[in-house]
């Protein structure tokens, strides 16, 4: 039979268990002497995930105006996953990926086609980059002038 092994933790607090619930023996453990060895756990350090930031340009867009999409400060090299919202409803695209990463530098930007008549409306696009999504809110109608500086159309981060 094993010997009990005794494992430190960090806090200072010290738990024994059993030899036999661990598939790897210390160095120095030896069956026929009976003894144990201090197997000492280190919490791992902690591995932060980059919170991106996502922006249109704009918050309010007419019809044949151009949104470019920007993305900064997310994990590098990613890819970026796609979801949107017109007027509270799906619009069937979730997290879609359509080949589009993130640089070295965890920056990413884009212009898309022109908005039309029939995107009007309010809509949300979100970007799920390494499984953290960053949203931004904005609206296309005819009527841009009288919308334009509403506080309650803007950029928001989730």
């Amino acid at each position: 039979m094993k010997s009990p092994c005794q494992l430190m933790i960090l806090a200072g607090c010290a738990l024994t268990i059993p030899a036999t619930h661990f598939n790897v023996e210390p160095d120095n453990y030896r069956p026929d002497e009976g003894t144990h060895s201090e197997v000492q756990i280190q919490q791992p350090p902690k591995h932060t995930v980059p919170v991106p930031r996502l922006s249109i340009g704009n918050d309010v867009f007419a019809p044949g105006e151009t949104p470019t999409y920007s993305i900064q400060g997310a994990s590098a090299n990613t890819p970026i996953y796609w979801s949107s919202w017109k007027d509270g409803t799906s619009t069937g695209e979730v997290d879609v990926n359509y080949g589009e990463t993130t640089d070295d530098s965890g920056n990413w930007t884009s212009s898309k086609g022109p908005w039309s008549a029939a995107d009007s409306g309010i809509w949300i696009k979100q970007a799920n980059i390494n499984g953290v999504n960053v949203r931004v809110q904005f609206q296309v109608t005819a009527v841009n002038n009288q919308l334009r500086n509403s506080p309650s159309v803007g950029v928001f981060e989730q």
